[in-house]
């Protein structure tokens, strides 16, 4: 599971295939990258790494906002974030076996700085 958290307040616009999303606060409209652009490169990351992992990203509006014209089924805003994560828990399962290979695959790979690897 991939979960990020924006502290972003105010009425938010945007959709998945959408390049920058808007904030509009106190009468003023700012531009934002589309999150669910950042979370898709670290899933790419790891699919290369485990192809056959299932890999749940989702993104967290913590502050107070909303999405007037509904929001993108990866992303929540923080008094919706427990229902919205129901779809996750509702999931088949991996076996617990296979869950600890996938994991050890991914921290043989952990990059701990631009440069190096960690292999063990």
């Amino acid at each position: 599971m991939i979960l990020r958290d924006y502290p972003i307040s105010g009425h938010l616009f945007g959709a998945e295939k959408i390049e920058q999303w808007t904030q509009i606060v106190d009468g003023r409209s700012y531009k934002f990258t589309n999150p669910l652009h950042h979370l898709e490169h670290a899933r790419q990351a790891i699919r290369s790494l485990i192809p056959k992992m299932p890999v749940f990203c989702h993104v967290v509006f913590t502050a107070d906002s909303n999405f007037p014209k509904g929001k993108p089924a990866s992303v929540s805003v923080l008094h919706s974030f427990e229902q919205d994560m129901q779809r996750l828990f509702n999931s088949p399962k991996l076996p617990s076996e296979s869950r600890e290979k996938m994991w050890d695959v991914i921290k043989q790979n952990v990059r701990i700085d631009a440069q190096s690897l960690v292999r063990e």
